[in-house]
């Protein structure tokens, strides 16, 4: 009876070599037996070069990812369900491929072994495989991040032929799962650091600028209050991705521009069960992380400072009380009316660069001054102390007591909302 694999590599493992013998003659033959029984060899080799590559350490990105399951080798790979099982079923001798391919089960090499075998060229000859290299692997790892992002697109209401009942489609499809799992988890990776595995690449895969070129920052920006992010993080890292792509040799020309329009200014649609107060500190939020900044942290604050004295004049004013924001929409500032997008009893707001520049002179004048409680109670009171003091410029003070108050009295995208049931025709540009 044939001895099988795995139990004829237990025993070469625990086999001392003959004097002057080379220790590895027995394995590397076994080794090649094993790897000539494989079928599709082009897709194995693309499997066994992931799983010989480890996965990098970049600053900044916390992840607790199974990269090695079968379900995110697959998408890795942008393989279809079943197709890693299939490339790996006659490697169950040197590899570990669990039987119940759950989230946080991996596939692992048995033996390392067989990991040297496979990166020496001078052993495993033909069948040698070559690790990538960070810049490499993390291209792929963007890929994958972005193909996530962009599964979002088809459900976007405004894209849809009839927005109330796409809405309520977006909103079941962003939910979180509550569940620990890759459904649960991936879609918050990817918008939280599919950026950073970006800014890694040296030479952009077609894969990659292709991906990059259709990239929504709409779409995925509607998302950032479902998904809990901030939005100045996550544009100051989308900014961070912008300056890289303009320093390539081969740009993604359709992505540069399509994220400089963004960071002008664009639109934002709040449905009718959003308190107005929600509704304004976000969108100050979102403003104050539409200009450049070294950090992100000071974008958060700013936002943080407006949306406070926002809340301090519904306080005094009597103006309500606050819930999270839920399932905002935004649309490019070159859609010729929003209003038409919208149904008819949804609030649209613009935001733009300019107020947020404005929001960062504010700031700056509150911190370096240490007046911060005048600066507040200024804009709060409708005062100008802290003009007097010389804190601020009479011109940003009454351009930002204009900009807080404006948004309360943003016009709503019709009249009769009664009219607005199923059947509003969505007219957005992407």
């Amino acid at each position: 009876m044939e001895e099988h694999p795995r139990d004829r590599l237990e025993t070469i493992l625990s086999l001392e070599p003959e004097p002057g013998e080379s220790p590895y003659s027995a394995l590397d033959m076994l080794y090649r037996q094993i790897l000539s029984t494989c079928r599709r060899w082009n897709r194995v080799y693309l499997v066994l070069q992931l799983l010989v590559t480890p996965h990098p350490e970049l600053e900044g990105v916390k992840t607790n990812a199974q990269w090695h399951s079968s379900k995110i080798l697959a998408g890795l790979l942008n393989f279809k369900r079943g197709i890693i099982e299939a490339s790996l079923s006659r490697l169950h001798s040197v590899l570990h491929v669990p039987e119940s391919q759950s989230d946080g089960t991996e596939i692992r090499i048995r033996h390392a072994s067989f990991t040297e075998f496979l990166l020496e060229g001078s052993r495993s000859g033909e069948f040698r495989v070559k690790q990538h290299s960070i810049a490499e692997y993390c291209d792929l790892v963007t890929v994958f991040l972005l193909r996530k992002l962009s599964s979002f697109t088809s459900s976007y209401p405004p894209y849809r032929s009839t927005f109330d009942d796409a809405y309520l489609d977006w909103r079941d499809k962003t939910i979180p799962a509550t569940d620990n799992t890759t459904r649960r988890m991936l879609p918050q990776f990817s918008i939280q650091y599919w950026s950073y595995y970006c800014c890694r690449v040296e030479s952009p895969s077609a894969d990659l600028m292709i991906k990059l070129n259709g990239f929504d920052p709409y779409v995925v920006g509607s998302l950032l209050p479902n998904l809990e992010h901030i939005p100045a993080r996550s544009f100051y890292q989308w900014r961070t991705v912008l300056e890289w792509a303009k320093g390539l040799s081969h740009a993604p020309s359709l992505f540069i521009k399509v994220l400089e329009a963004f960071f002008r200014g664009f639109y934002i649609g709040y449905s009718k069960d959003t308190l107005r107060l929600d509704a304004i500190r976000w969108t100050f939020e979102v403003e104050s992380g539409l200009i450049s900044l070294r950090d992100w942290l000071d974008a958060e604050a700013m936002g943080d400072f407006t949306g406070a004295i926002y809340e301090r004049i519904c306080w005094v004013e009597n103006l309500g009380g606050i819930f999270v924001v839920s399932y905002p929409i935004l649309l490019p500032e070159h859609t010729p009316d929003p209003s038409r997008v919208f149904p008819e009893d949804w609030v649209v707001v613009r935001v733009a660069q300019s107020n947020g520049e404005l929001m960062k002179r504010v700031y700056d004048a509150r911190k370096a001054f240490h007046a911060a409680r005048v600066v507040e109670d200024d804009i709060v009171y409708d005062t100008s102390q802290s003009v007097g003091q010389c804190v601020l410029e009479e011109e940003d003070l009454a351009a930002f007591k204009t900009h807080i108050r404006t948004p309360r009295s943003i016009h709503r995208s019709g009249g009769n909302s009664a009219k607005s049931k199923n059947k509003k025709k969505a007219g957005a540009s992407s």
